[in-house]
């Protein structure tokens, strides 16, 4: 029997509902909101994140295609009066559904260890060490031979901040294996920098450490707020106190060469302000 005006119409709603749905899916899944990694351990942590995403739009576009599709599919029909076949249980359909998830299950579990211990991953030997310090609320960064960066916190009085932080900026070569050591002189804080896409906490009395490699230099990246441009944005993660907004600082990534030229311009600055013996203090840190 031929369907009226009316029925097409309901469903041709609820086809157009299905593929706006699907639709919705696809984008907000083209939006991850990740930011594209800048070294070799968080390259591998990204296509780990792109796996899980391709797997979660699988499983929601299969689960609305079954919301939708099985009521328009198996719909009443006009002048159908008679009860479908009914099935009381189905062995294979049930062991097919508990399988599918708990094969997703482990199938993650075991990517997202083996990218674990990647990242977590240690050379005996690095190319580099800085000594990462945090404290109530500033960031200091430790290369060793007397140079160390601070930054300016803002100043707060009774009308709010009367003036924006001055974020230190971490400057860092660009192909070289980097480790930082983490300690803090207060409160715990975690050291944030989004495009290594890694995180880690840095809690008093004890010394966390990780390494990374940087594969791709900052110098594209744009001003945005207090950073400036040229430098890739690092922030504390962990709530640690009134200001922990103001506990920002830059990474700039330069390449060897130039790495080594600041390096030791700091140097002879720290010698020439001290008699040698002393440590010289920065507010900011550039490779020009």
């Amino acid at each position: 029997m031929r369907r009226t005006a009316s029925e097409r119409l309901a469903a041709r709603r609820k086809f157009g509902m299905l593929v706006g749905t699907i639709g919705v899916a696809l984008l907000l899944a083209s939006c991850t909101g990740q930011p594209e990694p800048a070294t070799q351990q968080g390259e591998g942590m990204h296509r780990l994140y792109l796996v899980m995403w391709i797997i979660a739009l699988v499983l929601f576009v299969g689960v609305e295609i079954a919301i939708w599709g099985f009521p328009l599919a198996f719909r009443r029909r006009r002048g159908d009066n008679e009860l479908p076949a009914q099935s009381h249980g189905n062995n294979v359909l049930e062991f097919v559904w508990t399988a599918i998830p708990a094969v997703i299950v482990i199938t993650l579990f075991a990517l997202s260890w083996q990218q674990i211990n990647k990242v977590q991953a240690k050379e005996p030997v690095p190319d580099r060490e800085i000594k990462v310090i945090g404290k109530q609320w500033a960031w200091s960064f430790d290369y060793g031979n007397g140079v160390t960066v601070v930054g300016e916190n803002a100043t707060k009085n009774s009308a709010g901040f009367a003036n924006e932080p001055v974020p230190p900026r971490l400057v860092v070569p660009v192909g070289q294996n980097i480790e930082f050591k983490l300690q803090s002189d207060d409160v715990i804080h975690s050291f944030y920098i989004p495009a290594t896409l890694y995180k880690l906490d840095v809690v008093p009395g004890q010394q966390n450490a990780f390494q990374v490699t940087f594969t791709k230099t900052s110098e594209d990246q744009p001003a945005h707020g207090v950073y400036s441009a040229g430098a890739f944005q690092g922030a504390c993660a962990e709530l640690c106190g009134t200001q922990h907004a103001q506990m920002l600082f830059e990474v700039e990534v330069v390449s060897p060469e130039q790495f080594d030229t600041w390096l030791r311009g700091k140097q002879a600055e720290a010698n020439r302000s001290a008699g040698g013996a002393a440590t010289a203090t920065t507010t900011t840190a550039a490779s020009q």
